[in-house]
């Protein structure tokens, strides 16, 4: 496989972007690509000098204009910056004109850091400076758009094409050595170039010639020419690789006061052909609901409690007889019995708390405490069984503030020689990039079954399983104890199997949520109405296939 190198930055002139089209425009806006000199007045003697301004993406509204110099806001104060200059230059900004429409699909991706104004007008209040997400857009006028943020309604400019309908995320081979850009443009340094060609690699964005790919550790942007890059084939990883644990097919851990050993096998072994075969190789344990243990780990409040007390009697409890580990043992030792594999293991993934309330580094020591105690643990009572074989992170979002803590949480199940496992709900925030936070396999959520009325005209089982393909992840297949008795809910797990049959989605390891013991219905013997979608959802799960194909 090809190695990726930086080679040195560089960076010639850049132009400022004046002229007639600045000139005509309503509202410009400086942005400084290097650290650029100001002035207290428009002249460039020295003493008028009066400071630097630093090289950064978020752009100052132009208050004033006189011959070759532009006043601009900075540091509380109004400075002169002189034009054209090798290390900044002025974008032109259209008026908004005519009516407000509301588009016709509420979420859009910004691909490019930005402004937000409180009303479409960059010498008006500032709200806000966002970096490149996904946005919830409210209102539309020209290339103005109104989103919803946390201050309330506010107004973004694009001119150039940054926001998109679509990530774009897609499977490539650069073949030729290119620049890369922290940012998707030109007028930005140089970051160094792609070496060792052709490199295979996923674009987390990709829109016109421009593509978004990690490397060493980071994002760069690259514009490919005609011939510099090709699309890749993406295809589903297999249902147990190396590479995801080996977990096969997965599914929660239910209620321990629900659950029994007896269930538990049901799930674990069916008769297919009158030969017992494997459903579920793996189990992810984790607090199903607030009233299970007293808390949830999706948000687990570390600041209003004793917080590694909770996680250490959590642990123990976990462990305790009759309660998970134990059932779970104790259904597969059944398994070994009924297919005879005397050495079968039936493996385990622990969830893992989402601390919130305290600090960055307290959050990663508290998981470094829970995790220490999980495989103490496990050692101690060193099920017979079962092989522990990493740890889930229970929250099915990862906030770009939350980026580093999750980080450093892998690295810490790394060094233990554990691997880390995510869930992300459909268009969770870096949903895509669940690599880049560290996690060795993630299962992407469609979220059909239960919000389909909520993203009308999105393909949300296409969409969800396309990126599956590109990012190498699973999939995952939801329902809960309704499809018995509403034939909606039937409908949408139909859907879920013939769709994914049909695009190959169950070629990959699947993680089934069942809303909590639903799945205990299709191995009831008595509802004999159940045997199509029964033998269908066994089908879809251990039919045969070619993965990687």
């Amino acid at each position: 496989m090809a190695v990726l190198v930086l080679a040195g930055s560089s960076m010639g002139t850049v132009r400022a972007q004046e002229g007639k089209q600045a000139a005509d425009a309503a509202y410009n806006e400086l942005y400084c690509i290097e650290n650029t000199p100001f002035y207290r007045q428009p002249n460039a003697t020295a003493a008028g000098y009066a400071g630097i301004i630093p090289s950064g993406i978020i752009p100052y509204p132009v208050v004033q204009r006189q011959d070759n110099w532009i006043k601009v806001h900075y540091n509380n104060q109004d400075v002169w910056i002189k034009v054209p200059s090798p290390t900044a230059y002025v974008k032109p900004i259209a008026a908004k004109s005519g009516e407000d429409t509301v588009p016709e699909q509420s979420y859009m991706y910004l691909h490019y850091p930005a402004v937000v104004y409180q009303e479409a007008d960059p010498t008006g209040k500032r709200l806000m400076d966002i970096d490149p997400q996904r946005i919830q857009v409210l209102k539309r006028n020209g290339e103005w758009y109104q989103i919803r943020t946390d201050y309330g309604p506010g107004w973004i400019y694009d001119g150039v094409g940054y926001i998109t309908n679509t990530l774009g995320v897609r499977k490539i081979t650069i073949t030729k050595s290119v620049p890369l850009y922290r940012y998707a443009t030109t007028l930005w340094p140089s970051a160094g170039n792609v070496l060792n060609v052709p490199y295979e690699t996923t674009a987390y964005e990709n829109f016109g010639n421009w593509y978004k790919v990690y490397i060493n550790g980071d994002f760069y942007w690259f514009n490919a020419a005609p011939g510099e890059v090709e699309t890749a084939p993406a295809v589903f990883t297999g249902k147990s690789t190396q590479e995801n644990g080996f977990v096969g097919n997965t599914t929660f851990m239910t209620a321990p006061k629900t659950t029994r050993p007896g269930d538990l096998l049901h799930r674990m072994v069916i008769s297919r052909d009158g030969k017992p075969e494997v459903l579920f190789q793996t189990f992810i344990v984790r607090p199903a609901g607030s009233e299970e243990r007293g808390f949830l780990f999706e948000s687990f409040p570390a600041n209003t409690m004793d917080a590694n007390q909770v996680l250490s009697k959590y642990v123990s409890d976990l462990f305790s007889a009759g309660d998970q580990m134990d059932q779970l043992e104790r259904a597969a030792l059944k398994v070994r019995a009924l297919t005879g594999k005397d050495d079968y293991r039936t493996k385990v993934i622990i969830g893992m708390p989402n601390p919130t309330g305290i600090e960055p580094l307290q959050r990663v020591q508290l998981n470094l405490d829970y995790i220490n105690e999980v495989i103490q643990k496990w050692k101690e009572v060193n099920p017979q069984a079962l092989e522990l074989v990493g740890f889930y992170w229970t929250n099915e979002s990862v906030p770009e503030a939350d980026r580093e803590v999750v980080q450093s949480i892998a690295d810490l199940i790394h060094s233990k020689g554990y691997k880390f496992y995510w869930a992300p709900y459909f268009q969770a925030a870096n949903e895509v990039q669940w690599k880049t936070l560290g996690f060795d396999f993630a299962w992407l959520q469609p979220n059909y079954y239960f919000n389909r009325d909520k993203h009308p005209g999105e393909d949300m089982l296409g969409e969800t399983y396309n990126l599956s393909r590109q990012t190498g992840a699973g999939t995952m297949l939801e329902w809960n104890w309704d499809f018995l008795t509403k034939p909606d809910e039937a409908s949408a797990l139909n859907a879920y199997l013939d769709r994914g049959l049909l695009i190959g989605a169950n070629q990959t390891s699947v993680l089934v949520y069942d809303g909590e013991g639903a799945v205990d219905a299709f191995f009831s013997d008595y509802n004999k109405g159940l045997d199509p979608i029964r033998q269908k959802l066994f089908d879809y799960l251990l039919k045969p296939t070619d993965s990687g194909k």
